[in-house]
């Protein structure tokens, strides 16, 4: 393949001659690229029905949605609905939804790291660009963004986002900056539909527009409009959500799972804490370092955009430690500037054949190697879990106290509460956040005598509920019997799952 080196033009350029947006056919092959390389480094968990954990329970919702039940009242989650709304989508492509979810996962992280490239080809080789996409792809498997988290999809929009303001910034003062700004704003609020920690993200671009448009000469009052008019934008997607759920009578549960309940959530510091966090640094660290060497190797006409790649990364750390919790996955959204970042040493940093050799050899170990095995592990596993759930859950229902989510969807069991993700009955840091007494809750659901409920032997579940644990054993013990035990993987942990099934 002959590569065509292109400093300033991107896969969507503006010509400033014309003003008019250009397809440039020539990226049609970083299209293919890196839409290959997507498929390829997250080929062995395609299909898993294990793989991930959280995502198990997106799809839940998605299908559930889509067989009329509704989000936040008829099942409930924290998360935005715009999540929700796109594993519906991949549930409805039918066969289950697990294959659906991951080629969409597959095509956004693409789509992510085609953004990435295009950013990157504004200053460097269209080649180096390519370079930084596949450095993206390629940490997502480190840091548990190989599956379907939430950032792997709104990452594509933050990084749209971030194209349009990098075009916009010199140009604010014309009708075309503007209408570019707009599209930022609005693609950072389409993000915030699928997770609100993009909030940070969204404000320090809105923050980097302003000051761009008051030196590019706007007066105070404009550019008072003009803030007023981004955040109108920004905030118009989640409104829209919130429009519709009112039209269904739900606007209180919408509002007090997307707007109250983080700010309920209690999560004490512990040792296992500063562990999780020691990992989460350790995985983002190689990249980081070639963030850190290629701003070192910036071009000068790449100097005038370091206060808004600054503002940008810290943004995404913000919301990465805003949470207070430190999976992995948390840290998603630093891969899009660290990768950008990174362009400038990818392109003539010394010794930068051998280190980004270094760089990307464990993370294409875990994804060729590693995530292959576990994946085949992962399908006899679900083979003696699925034998063991008797069909008569679909009408007596099943409870998985703790395990996998996937057990519902995959079953179709119905669900005997709507708090139907394991951790939040379970959790004593979710007992203020759900707007219930979660103990209360759990023996109306035990009460119920579901035909199935789902336990583990967990030994890092440290903020489970002695008081919950200790009556959900005390029922199990009376009214039970362990119809399986399989040992398993979810949520990168080694645990022992038991199947317990009602003595009626």
């Amino acid at each position: 393949m002959k590569w065509r080196v292109d400093r300033v033009r991107a896969p969507f350029s503006f010509s400033a001659s014309s003003g008019r947006a250009a397809w440039q056919p020539r990226w049609i092959d970083a299209l293919l690229i890196l839409s290959g390389a997507a498929l390829v480094l997250r080929w062995g968990l395609i299909g898993d029905p294990l793989a991930g954990y959280d995502e198990q329970f997106y799809l839940l919702v998605g299908q559930r949605w889509l067989d009329g039940a509704l989000p936040y009242v008829d099942i409930w989650d924290r998360k935005p609905p715009g999540l929700f709304a796109l594993y519906a989508v991949a549930a409805a492509m039918g066969g289950g939804g697990v294959l659906a979810y991951q080629l969409l996962a597959a095509g956004f992280a693409a789509a992510t790291a085609l953004v990435i490239a295009a950013i990157v080809a504004r200053h460097e080789a269209r080649w180096v660009g390519i370079g930084c996409g596949f450095l993206y792809l390629l940490y997502l498997t480190p840091l548990r963004g190989d599956v379907g988290q939430a950032p792997v999809f709104y990452n594509a929009l933050i990084a749209a986002a971030a194209w349009a303001m990098f075009v916009a910034w010199p140009q604010l003062e014309t009708r075309r900056g503007l209408l570019l700004a707009g599209a930022a704003m609005l693609a950072c609020g389409a993000a915030l539909t699928i997770k609100t920690t993009v909030i940070f993200e969204s404000a320090a671009f809105g923050i980097a527009l302003l000051i761009g448009s008051r030196r590019a000469g706007l007066r105070w009052p404009a550019l008072a409009r003009r803030a007023g008019l981004f955040m109108a934008i920004g905030a118009a997607p989640f409104w829209f959500f919130a429009a519709w759920f009112a039209a269904h009578g739900a606007f209180d549960a919408f509002w007090f799972a997307n707007a109250r309940s983080a700010m309920l959530r209690r999560h004490d510091w512990s040792w296992a804490d500063a562990i999780q966090f020691g990992f989460l640094i350790a995985n983002l660290a190689p990249l980081a370092l070639l963030g850190v060497l290629g701003w070192r190797h910036r071009q000068a006409s790449q100097r005038a955009e370091q206060g808004l790649m600054l503002g940008w990364l810290a943004a995404a750390a913000i919301g990465v430690v805003s949470v207070g919790i430190y999976y992995e996955h948390y840290a998603l959204p630093m891969l899009v500037p660290l990768a950008i970042a990174a362009a400038p040493f990818v392109a003539r940093g010394p010794l930068r054949l051998p280190l980004i050799a270094l760089v990307a050899a464990a993370p294409l170990y875990a994804a060729l190697v590693e995530a292959p095995r576990q994946g085949v592990r992962d399908r006899a596993d679900w083979q003696a879990i699925a034998v063991a759930v008797p069909a008569r859950v679909r009408h007596d229902c099943m409870f998985v106290f703790a395990g996998p989510p996937i057990l519902y969807q995959a079953s179709d069991a119905c669900l005997v509460s709507r708090f139907a993700f394991p951790d939040h009955l379970a959790s004593t840091g979710e007992a203020g956040a759900l707007g219930i007494d979660p103990l209360a809750e759990l023996n109306r659901v035990l009460a119920a005598r579901p035909a199935v409920i789902v336990t583990d032997d967990d030994p890092y579940a440290l903020t489970r509920s002695a008081a919950a644990t200790a009556r959900v054993d005390a029922v199990l013990a009376r009214d039970y019997r362990l119809g399986a035990r399989v040992r398993t993987r979810f949520f990168e942990h080694e645990r022992t799952l038991m199947i317990w099934v009602h003595n009626g």
